[in-house]
């Protein structure tokens, strides 16, 4: 009984390294499977030679897969109102469904949120409502350079994610994107290295 533990915690471990490397495949070789007297009642048997060179090409189709959880669809439901505010103000409703509906499909909806968290803060949010007026979930969205979405609902767990339709997005919430610096043809009072003497 105390080889069969092992041998469960050998096998386990390059599926929890997956999970806390946030679904990264980790640099090691996982351990080789160990042929146990009979096979778990979820696989067929299958000759020991036959599953050890499996074993090798079955790794990588766990990073092919979706990324487990719900979709931000699945999580929010019904979704009849938007409203997007910015530091703190509201800015825009969109009450119409085809409005909202239009956004949230340039949001991207369908995905699950597994991207990593942004490091600004939110300097817009929408803020999914149903019917009832009761809030689901929100996008926030950190700067007009770069927005890096981000999914997160009360209970306050954030994922990043990425938009379906980010032109679509900043035209429906009037983001234009500033520029990144000034020419130095602008006539700015600062003196470059090269004129000062």
């Amino acid at each position: 009984m105390k080889t069969n533990w092992i041998t469960l915690i050998c096998l386990a471990l390059p599926a929890v390294s997956l999970i806390a490397c946030g679904g990264e495949q980790p640099a090691s070789k996982p351990p080789e499977p160990v042929a146990s007297a009979a096979p778990p009642a979820s696989e067929s048997a299958v000759p020991a030679s036959s599953a050890a060179a499996a074993a090798p090409s079955a790794a990588p189709a766990v990073t092919a897969e979706a990324p487990a959880g719900k979709s931000i669809k699945e999580t929010i439901g019904a979704i009849s109102k938007l409203e997007v505010t910015s530091q703190g103000k509201k800015k825009l409703d969109f009450t119409k469904q085809a409005d909202v509906d239009a956004l949230l499909k340039a949001i991207g909806t369908d995905q699950v949120p597994s991207g990593p968290q942004r490091r600004c803060p939110d300097d817009w949010v929408i803020v999914m409502k149903d019917k009832e007026g009761k809030e689901q979930g929100n996008i926030g969205l950190c700067n007009a350079e770069t927005l890096g979405p981000e999914f997160f609902s009360s209970k306050g767990d954030r994922k990043g994610i990425t938009l379906a339709d980010e032109a679509a997005v900043r035209k429906m919430l009037k983001i234009e994107t500033k520029p990144a610096t000034k020419p130095a043809s602008s006539g700015s009072a600062a003196p470059t290295p090269a004129s000062k003497k």
